[in-house]
């Protein structure tokens, strides 16, 4: 179960919201919520992982149903590790890791959720060419976990065995522009 939280001025629990359905995933895919987060410049938009999808919900208008949601091409390799969000100079995108390692770049129409919601019918799917290209050291390796540094504009990834991946990608295209 998904709940935000409201905090008085001592920290004590004011109003709780559960967002999404009390069971997840929302499509019956086994799985657990993998990651919460905010989506960034957005004070109401969350995001929930599941191996499945990414549900992105609009809190000020609706905690139950998601205003669009990102998934993989169905397939191998089809199952999310991770996502992470990423901001700059207007450009929005969703970095998604493959339980194969496949990292992927979701770019959003004019830099908005509500834009690409309304521009793909709500439900993305991204296409295996905005697979991203990292170094050999971890291709085939299993993705673990992801984020994106806002202050250092690097995506940082982890896989299997130990491996580790800094990369700067170019938001306006989704190409990798270094990665060690």
């Amino acid at each position: 179960m998904c709940q935000v939280f409201t905090l008085g001025a001592k920290g004590d629990v004011v109003d709780r919201l559960q967002v999404g359905p009390e069971q997840w995933p929302l499509d019956g895919i086994l799985g657990a919520i993998i990651d919460v987060q905010w989506v960034p410049a957005s004070p109401s938009l969350l995001a929930v992982t599941v191996s499945s999808q990414v549900a992105i919900f609009d809190l000020a208008t609706s905690s139950v149903a998601p205003v669009a949601t990102v998934s993989l091409e169905p397939g191998p390799g089809g199952l999310l590790a991770a996502s992470s969000f990423a901001l700059l100079k207007g450009h929005l995108a969703l970095f998604l890791l493959s339980d194969e390692g496949e990292a992927y770049c979701h770019r959003f129409a004019n830099g908005s959720v509500a834009d690409d919601a309304r521009r793909s019918g709500g439900d993305a799917t991204v296409a295996k060419s905005a697979r991203l290209e990292l170094p050999e050291k971890v291709r085939g390796r299993a993705g673990l976990s992801m984020t994106y540094s806002l202050a250092h504009h690097l995506l940082l990834a982890s896989f299997d065995g130990g491996y580790s991946v800094a990369a700067r990608v170019d938001l306006a295209s989704g190409a990798v522009k270094s990665a060690n």
